[in-house]
């Protein structure tokens, strides 16, 4: 089976620009949550981050789960229309069966993305995260599910 993810990252210090201990638990809480939903013989295949400390802190925690290398993706953070076309598009190649795709965004942008992909029919409702969550759902469906 294939997968997509939208995780928002945890949550994070201002000052610091890092991963709290919560936020550090959240991740951890929702690696724990992909393995389960993923089993045994499958893993993310693909594993895309903005390029914020934090996303890519989360992403970074996700990616030594799995065993796989976060990409920055600039479009990620960004909140503008062109940016999310080219998130779109990045989900709409995703074609392939047994290829699972984790995208690792900050507040607004995942929100953003999200709601579009509630406008485009791709999802049932546009559901707002907190930190550490992501929203998932199977390849060529609109169910989906948030997490942890």
């Amino acid at each position: 089976m294939s997968y997509l993810f939208i995780a928002k990252r945890g949550d994070y210090d201002e000052r610091q620009r890092c991963l709290t201990s919560s936020g550090q638990e959240q991740v951890q809480g929702l690696v724990g949550v992909m393995r389960k939903i993923l089993g045994s013989g499958n893993h993310v295949n693909y594993l895309y981050t903005a390029p914020s400390p934090t996303a890519e802190e989360t992403a970074e925690k996700i990616g030594k789960a799995f065993g796989v290398p976060a990409q920055s993706k600039v479009h990620l953070w960004e909140e503008d229309a062109a940016d999310l076309q080219d998130t779109l598009a990045l989900i709409n190649n995703f074609q392939e069966s047994d290829i699972s795709m984790t995208l690792v965004m900050d507040s607004l942008p995942c929100q953003k993305l999200i709601k579009s992909l509630k406008n485009k029919g791709r999802m049932t409702a546009a559901p707002r995260l907190k930190p550490g969550q992501a929203v998932y759902f199977q390849h060529n469906s609109t169910q989906y599910q948030i997490v942890p």
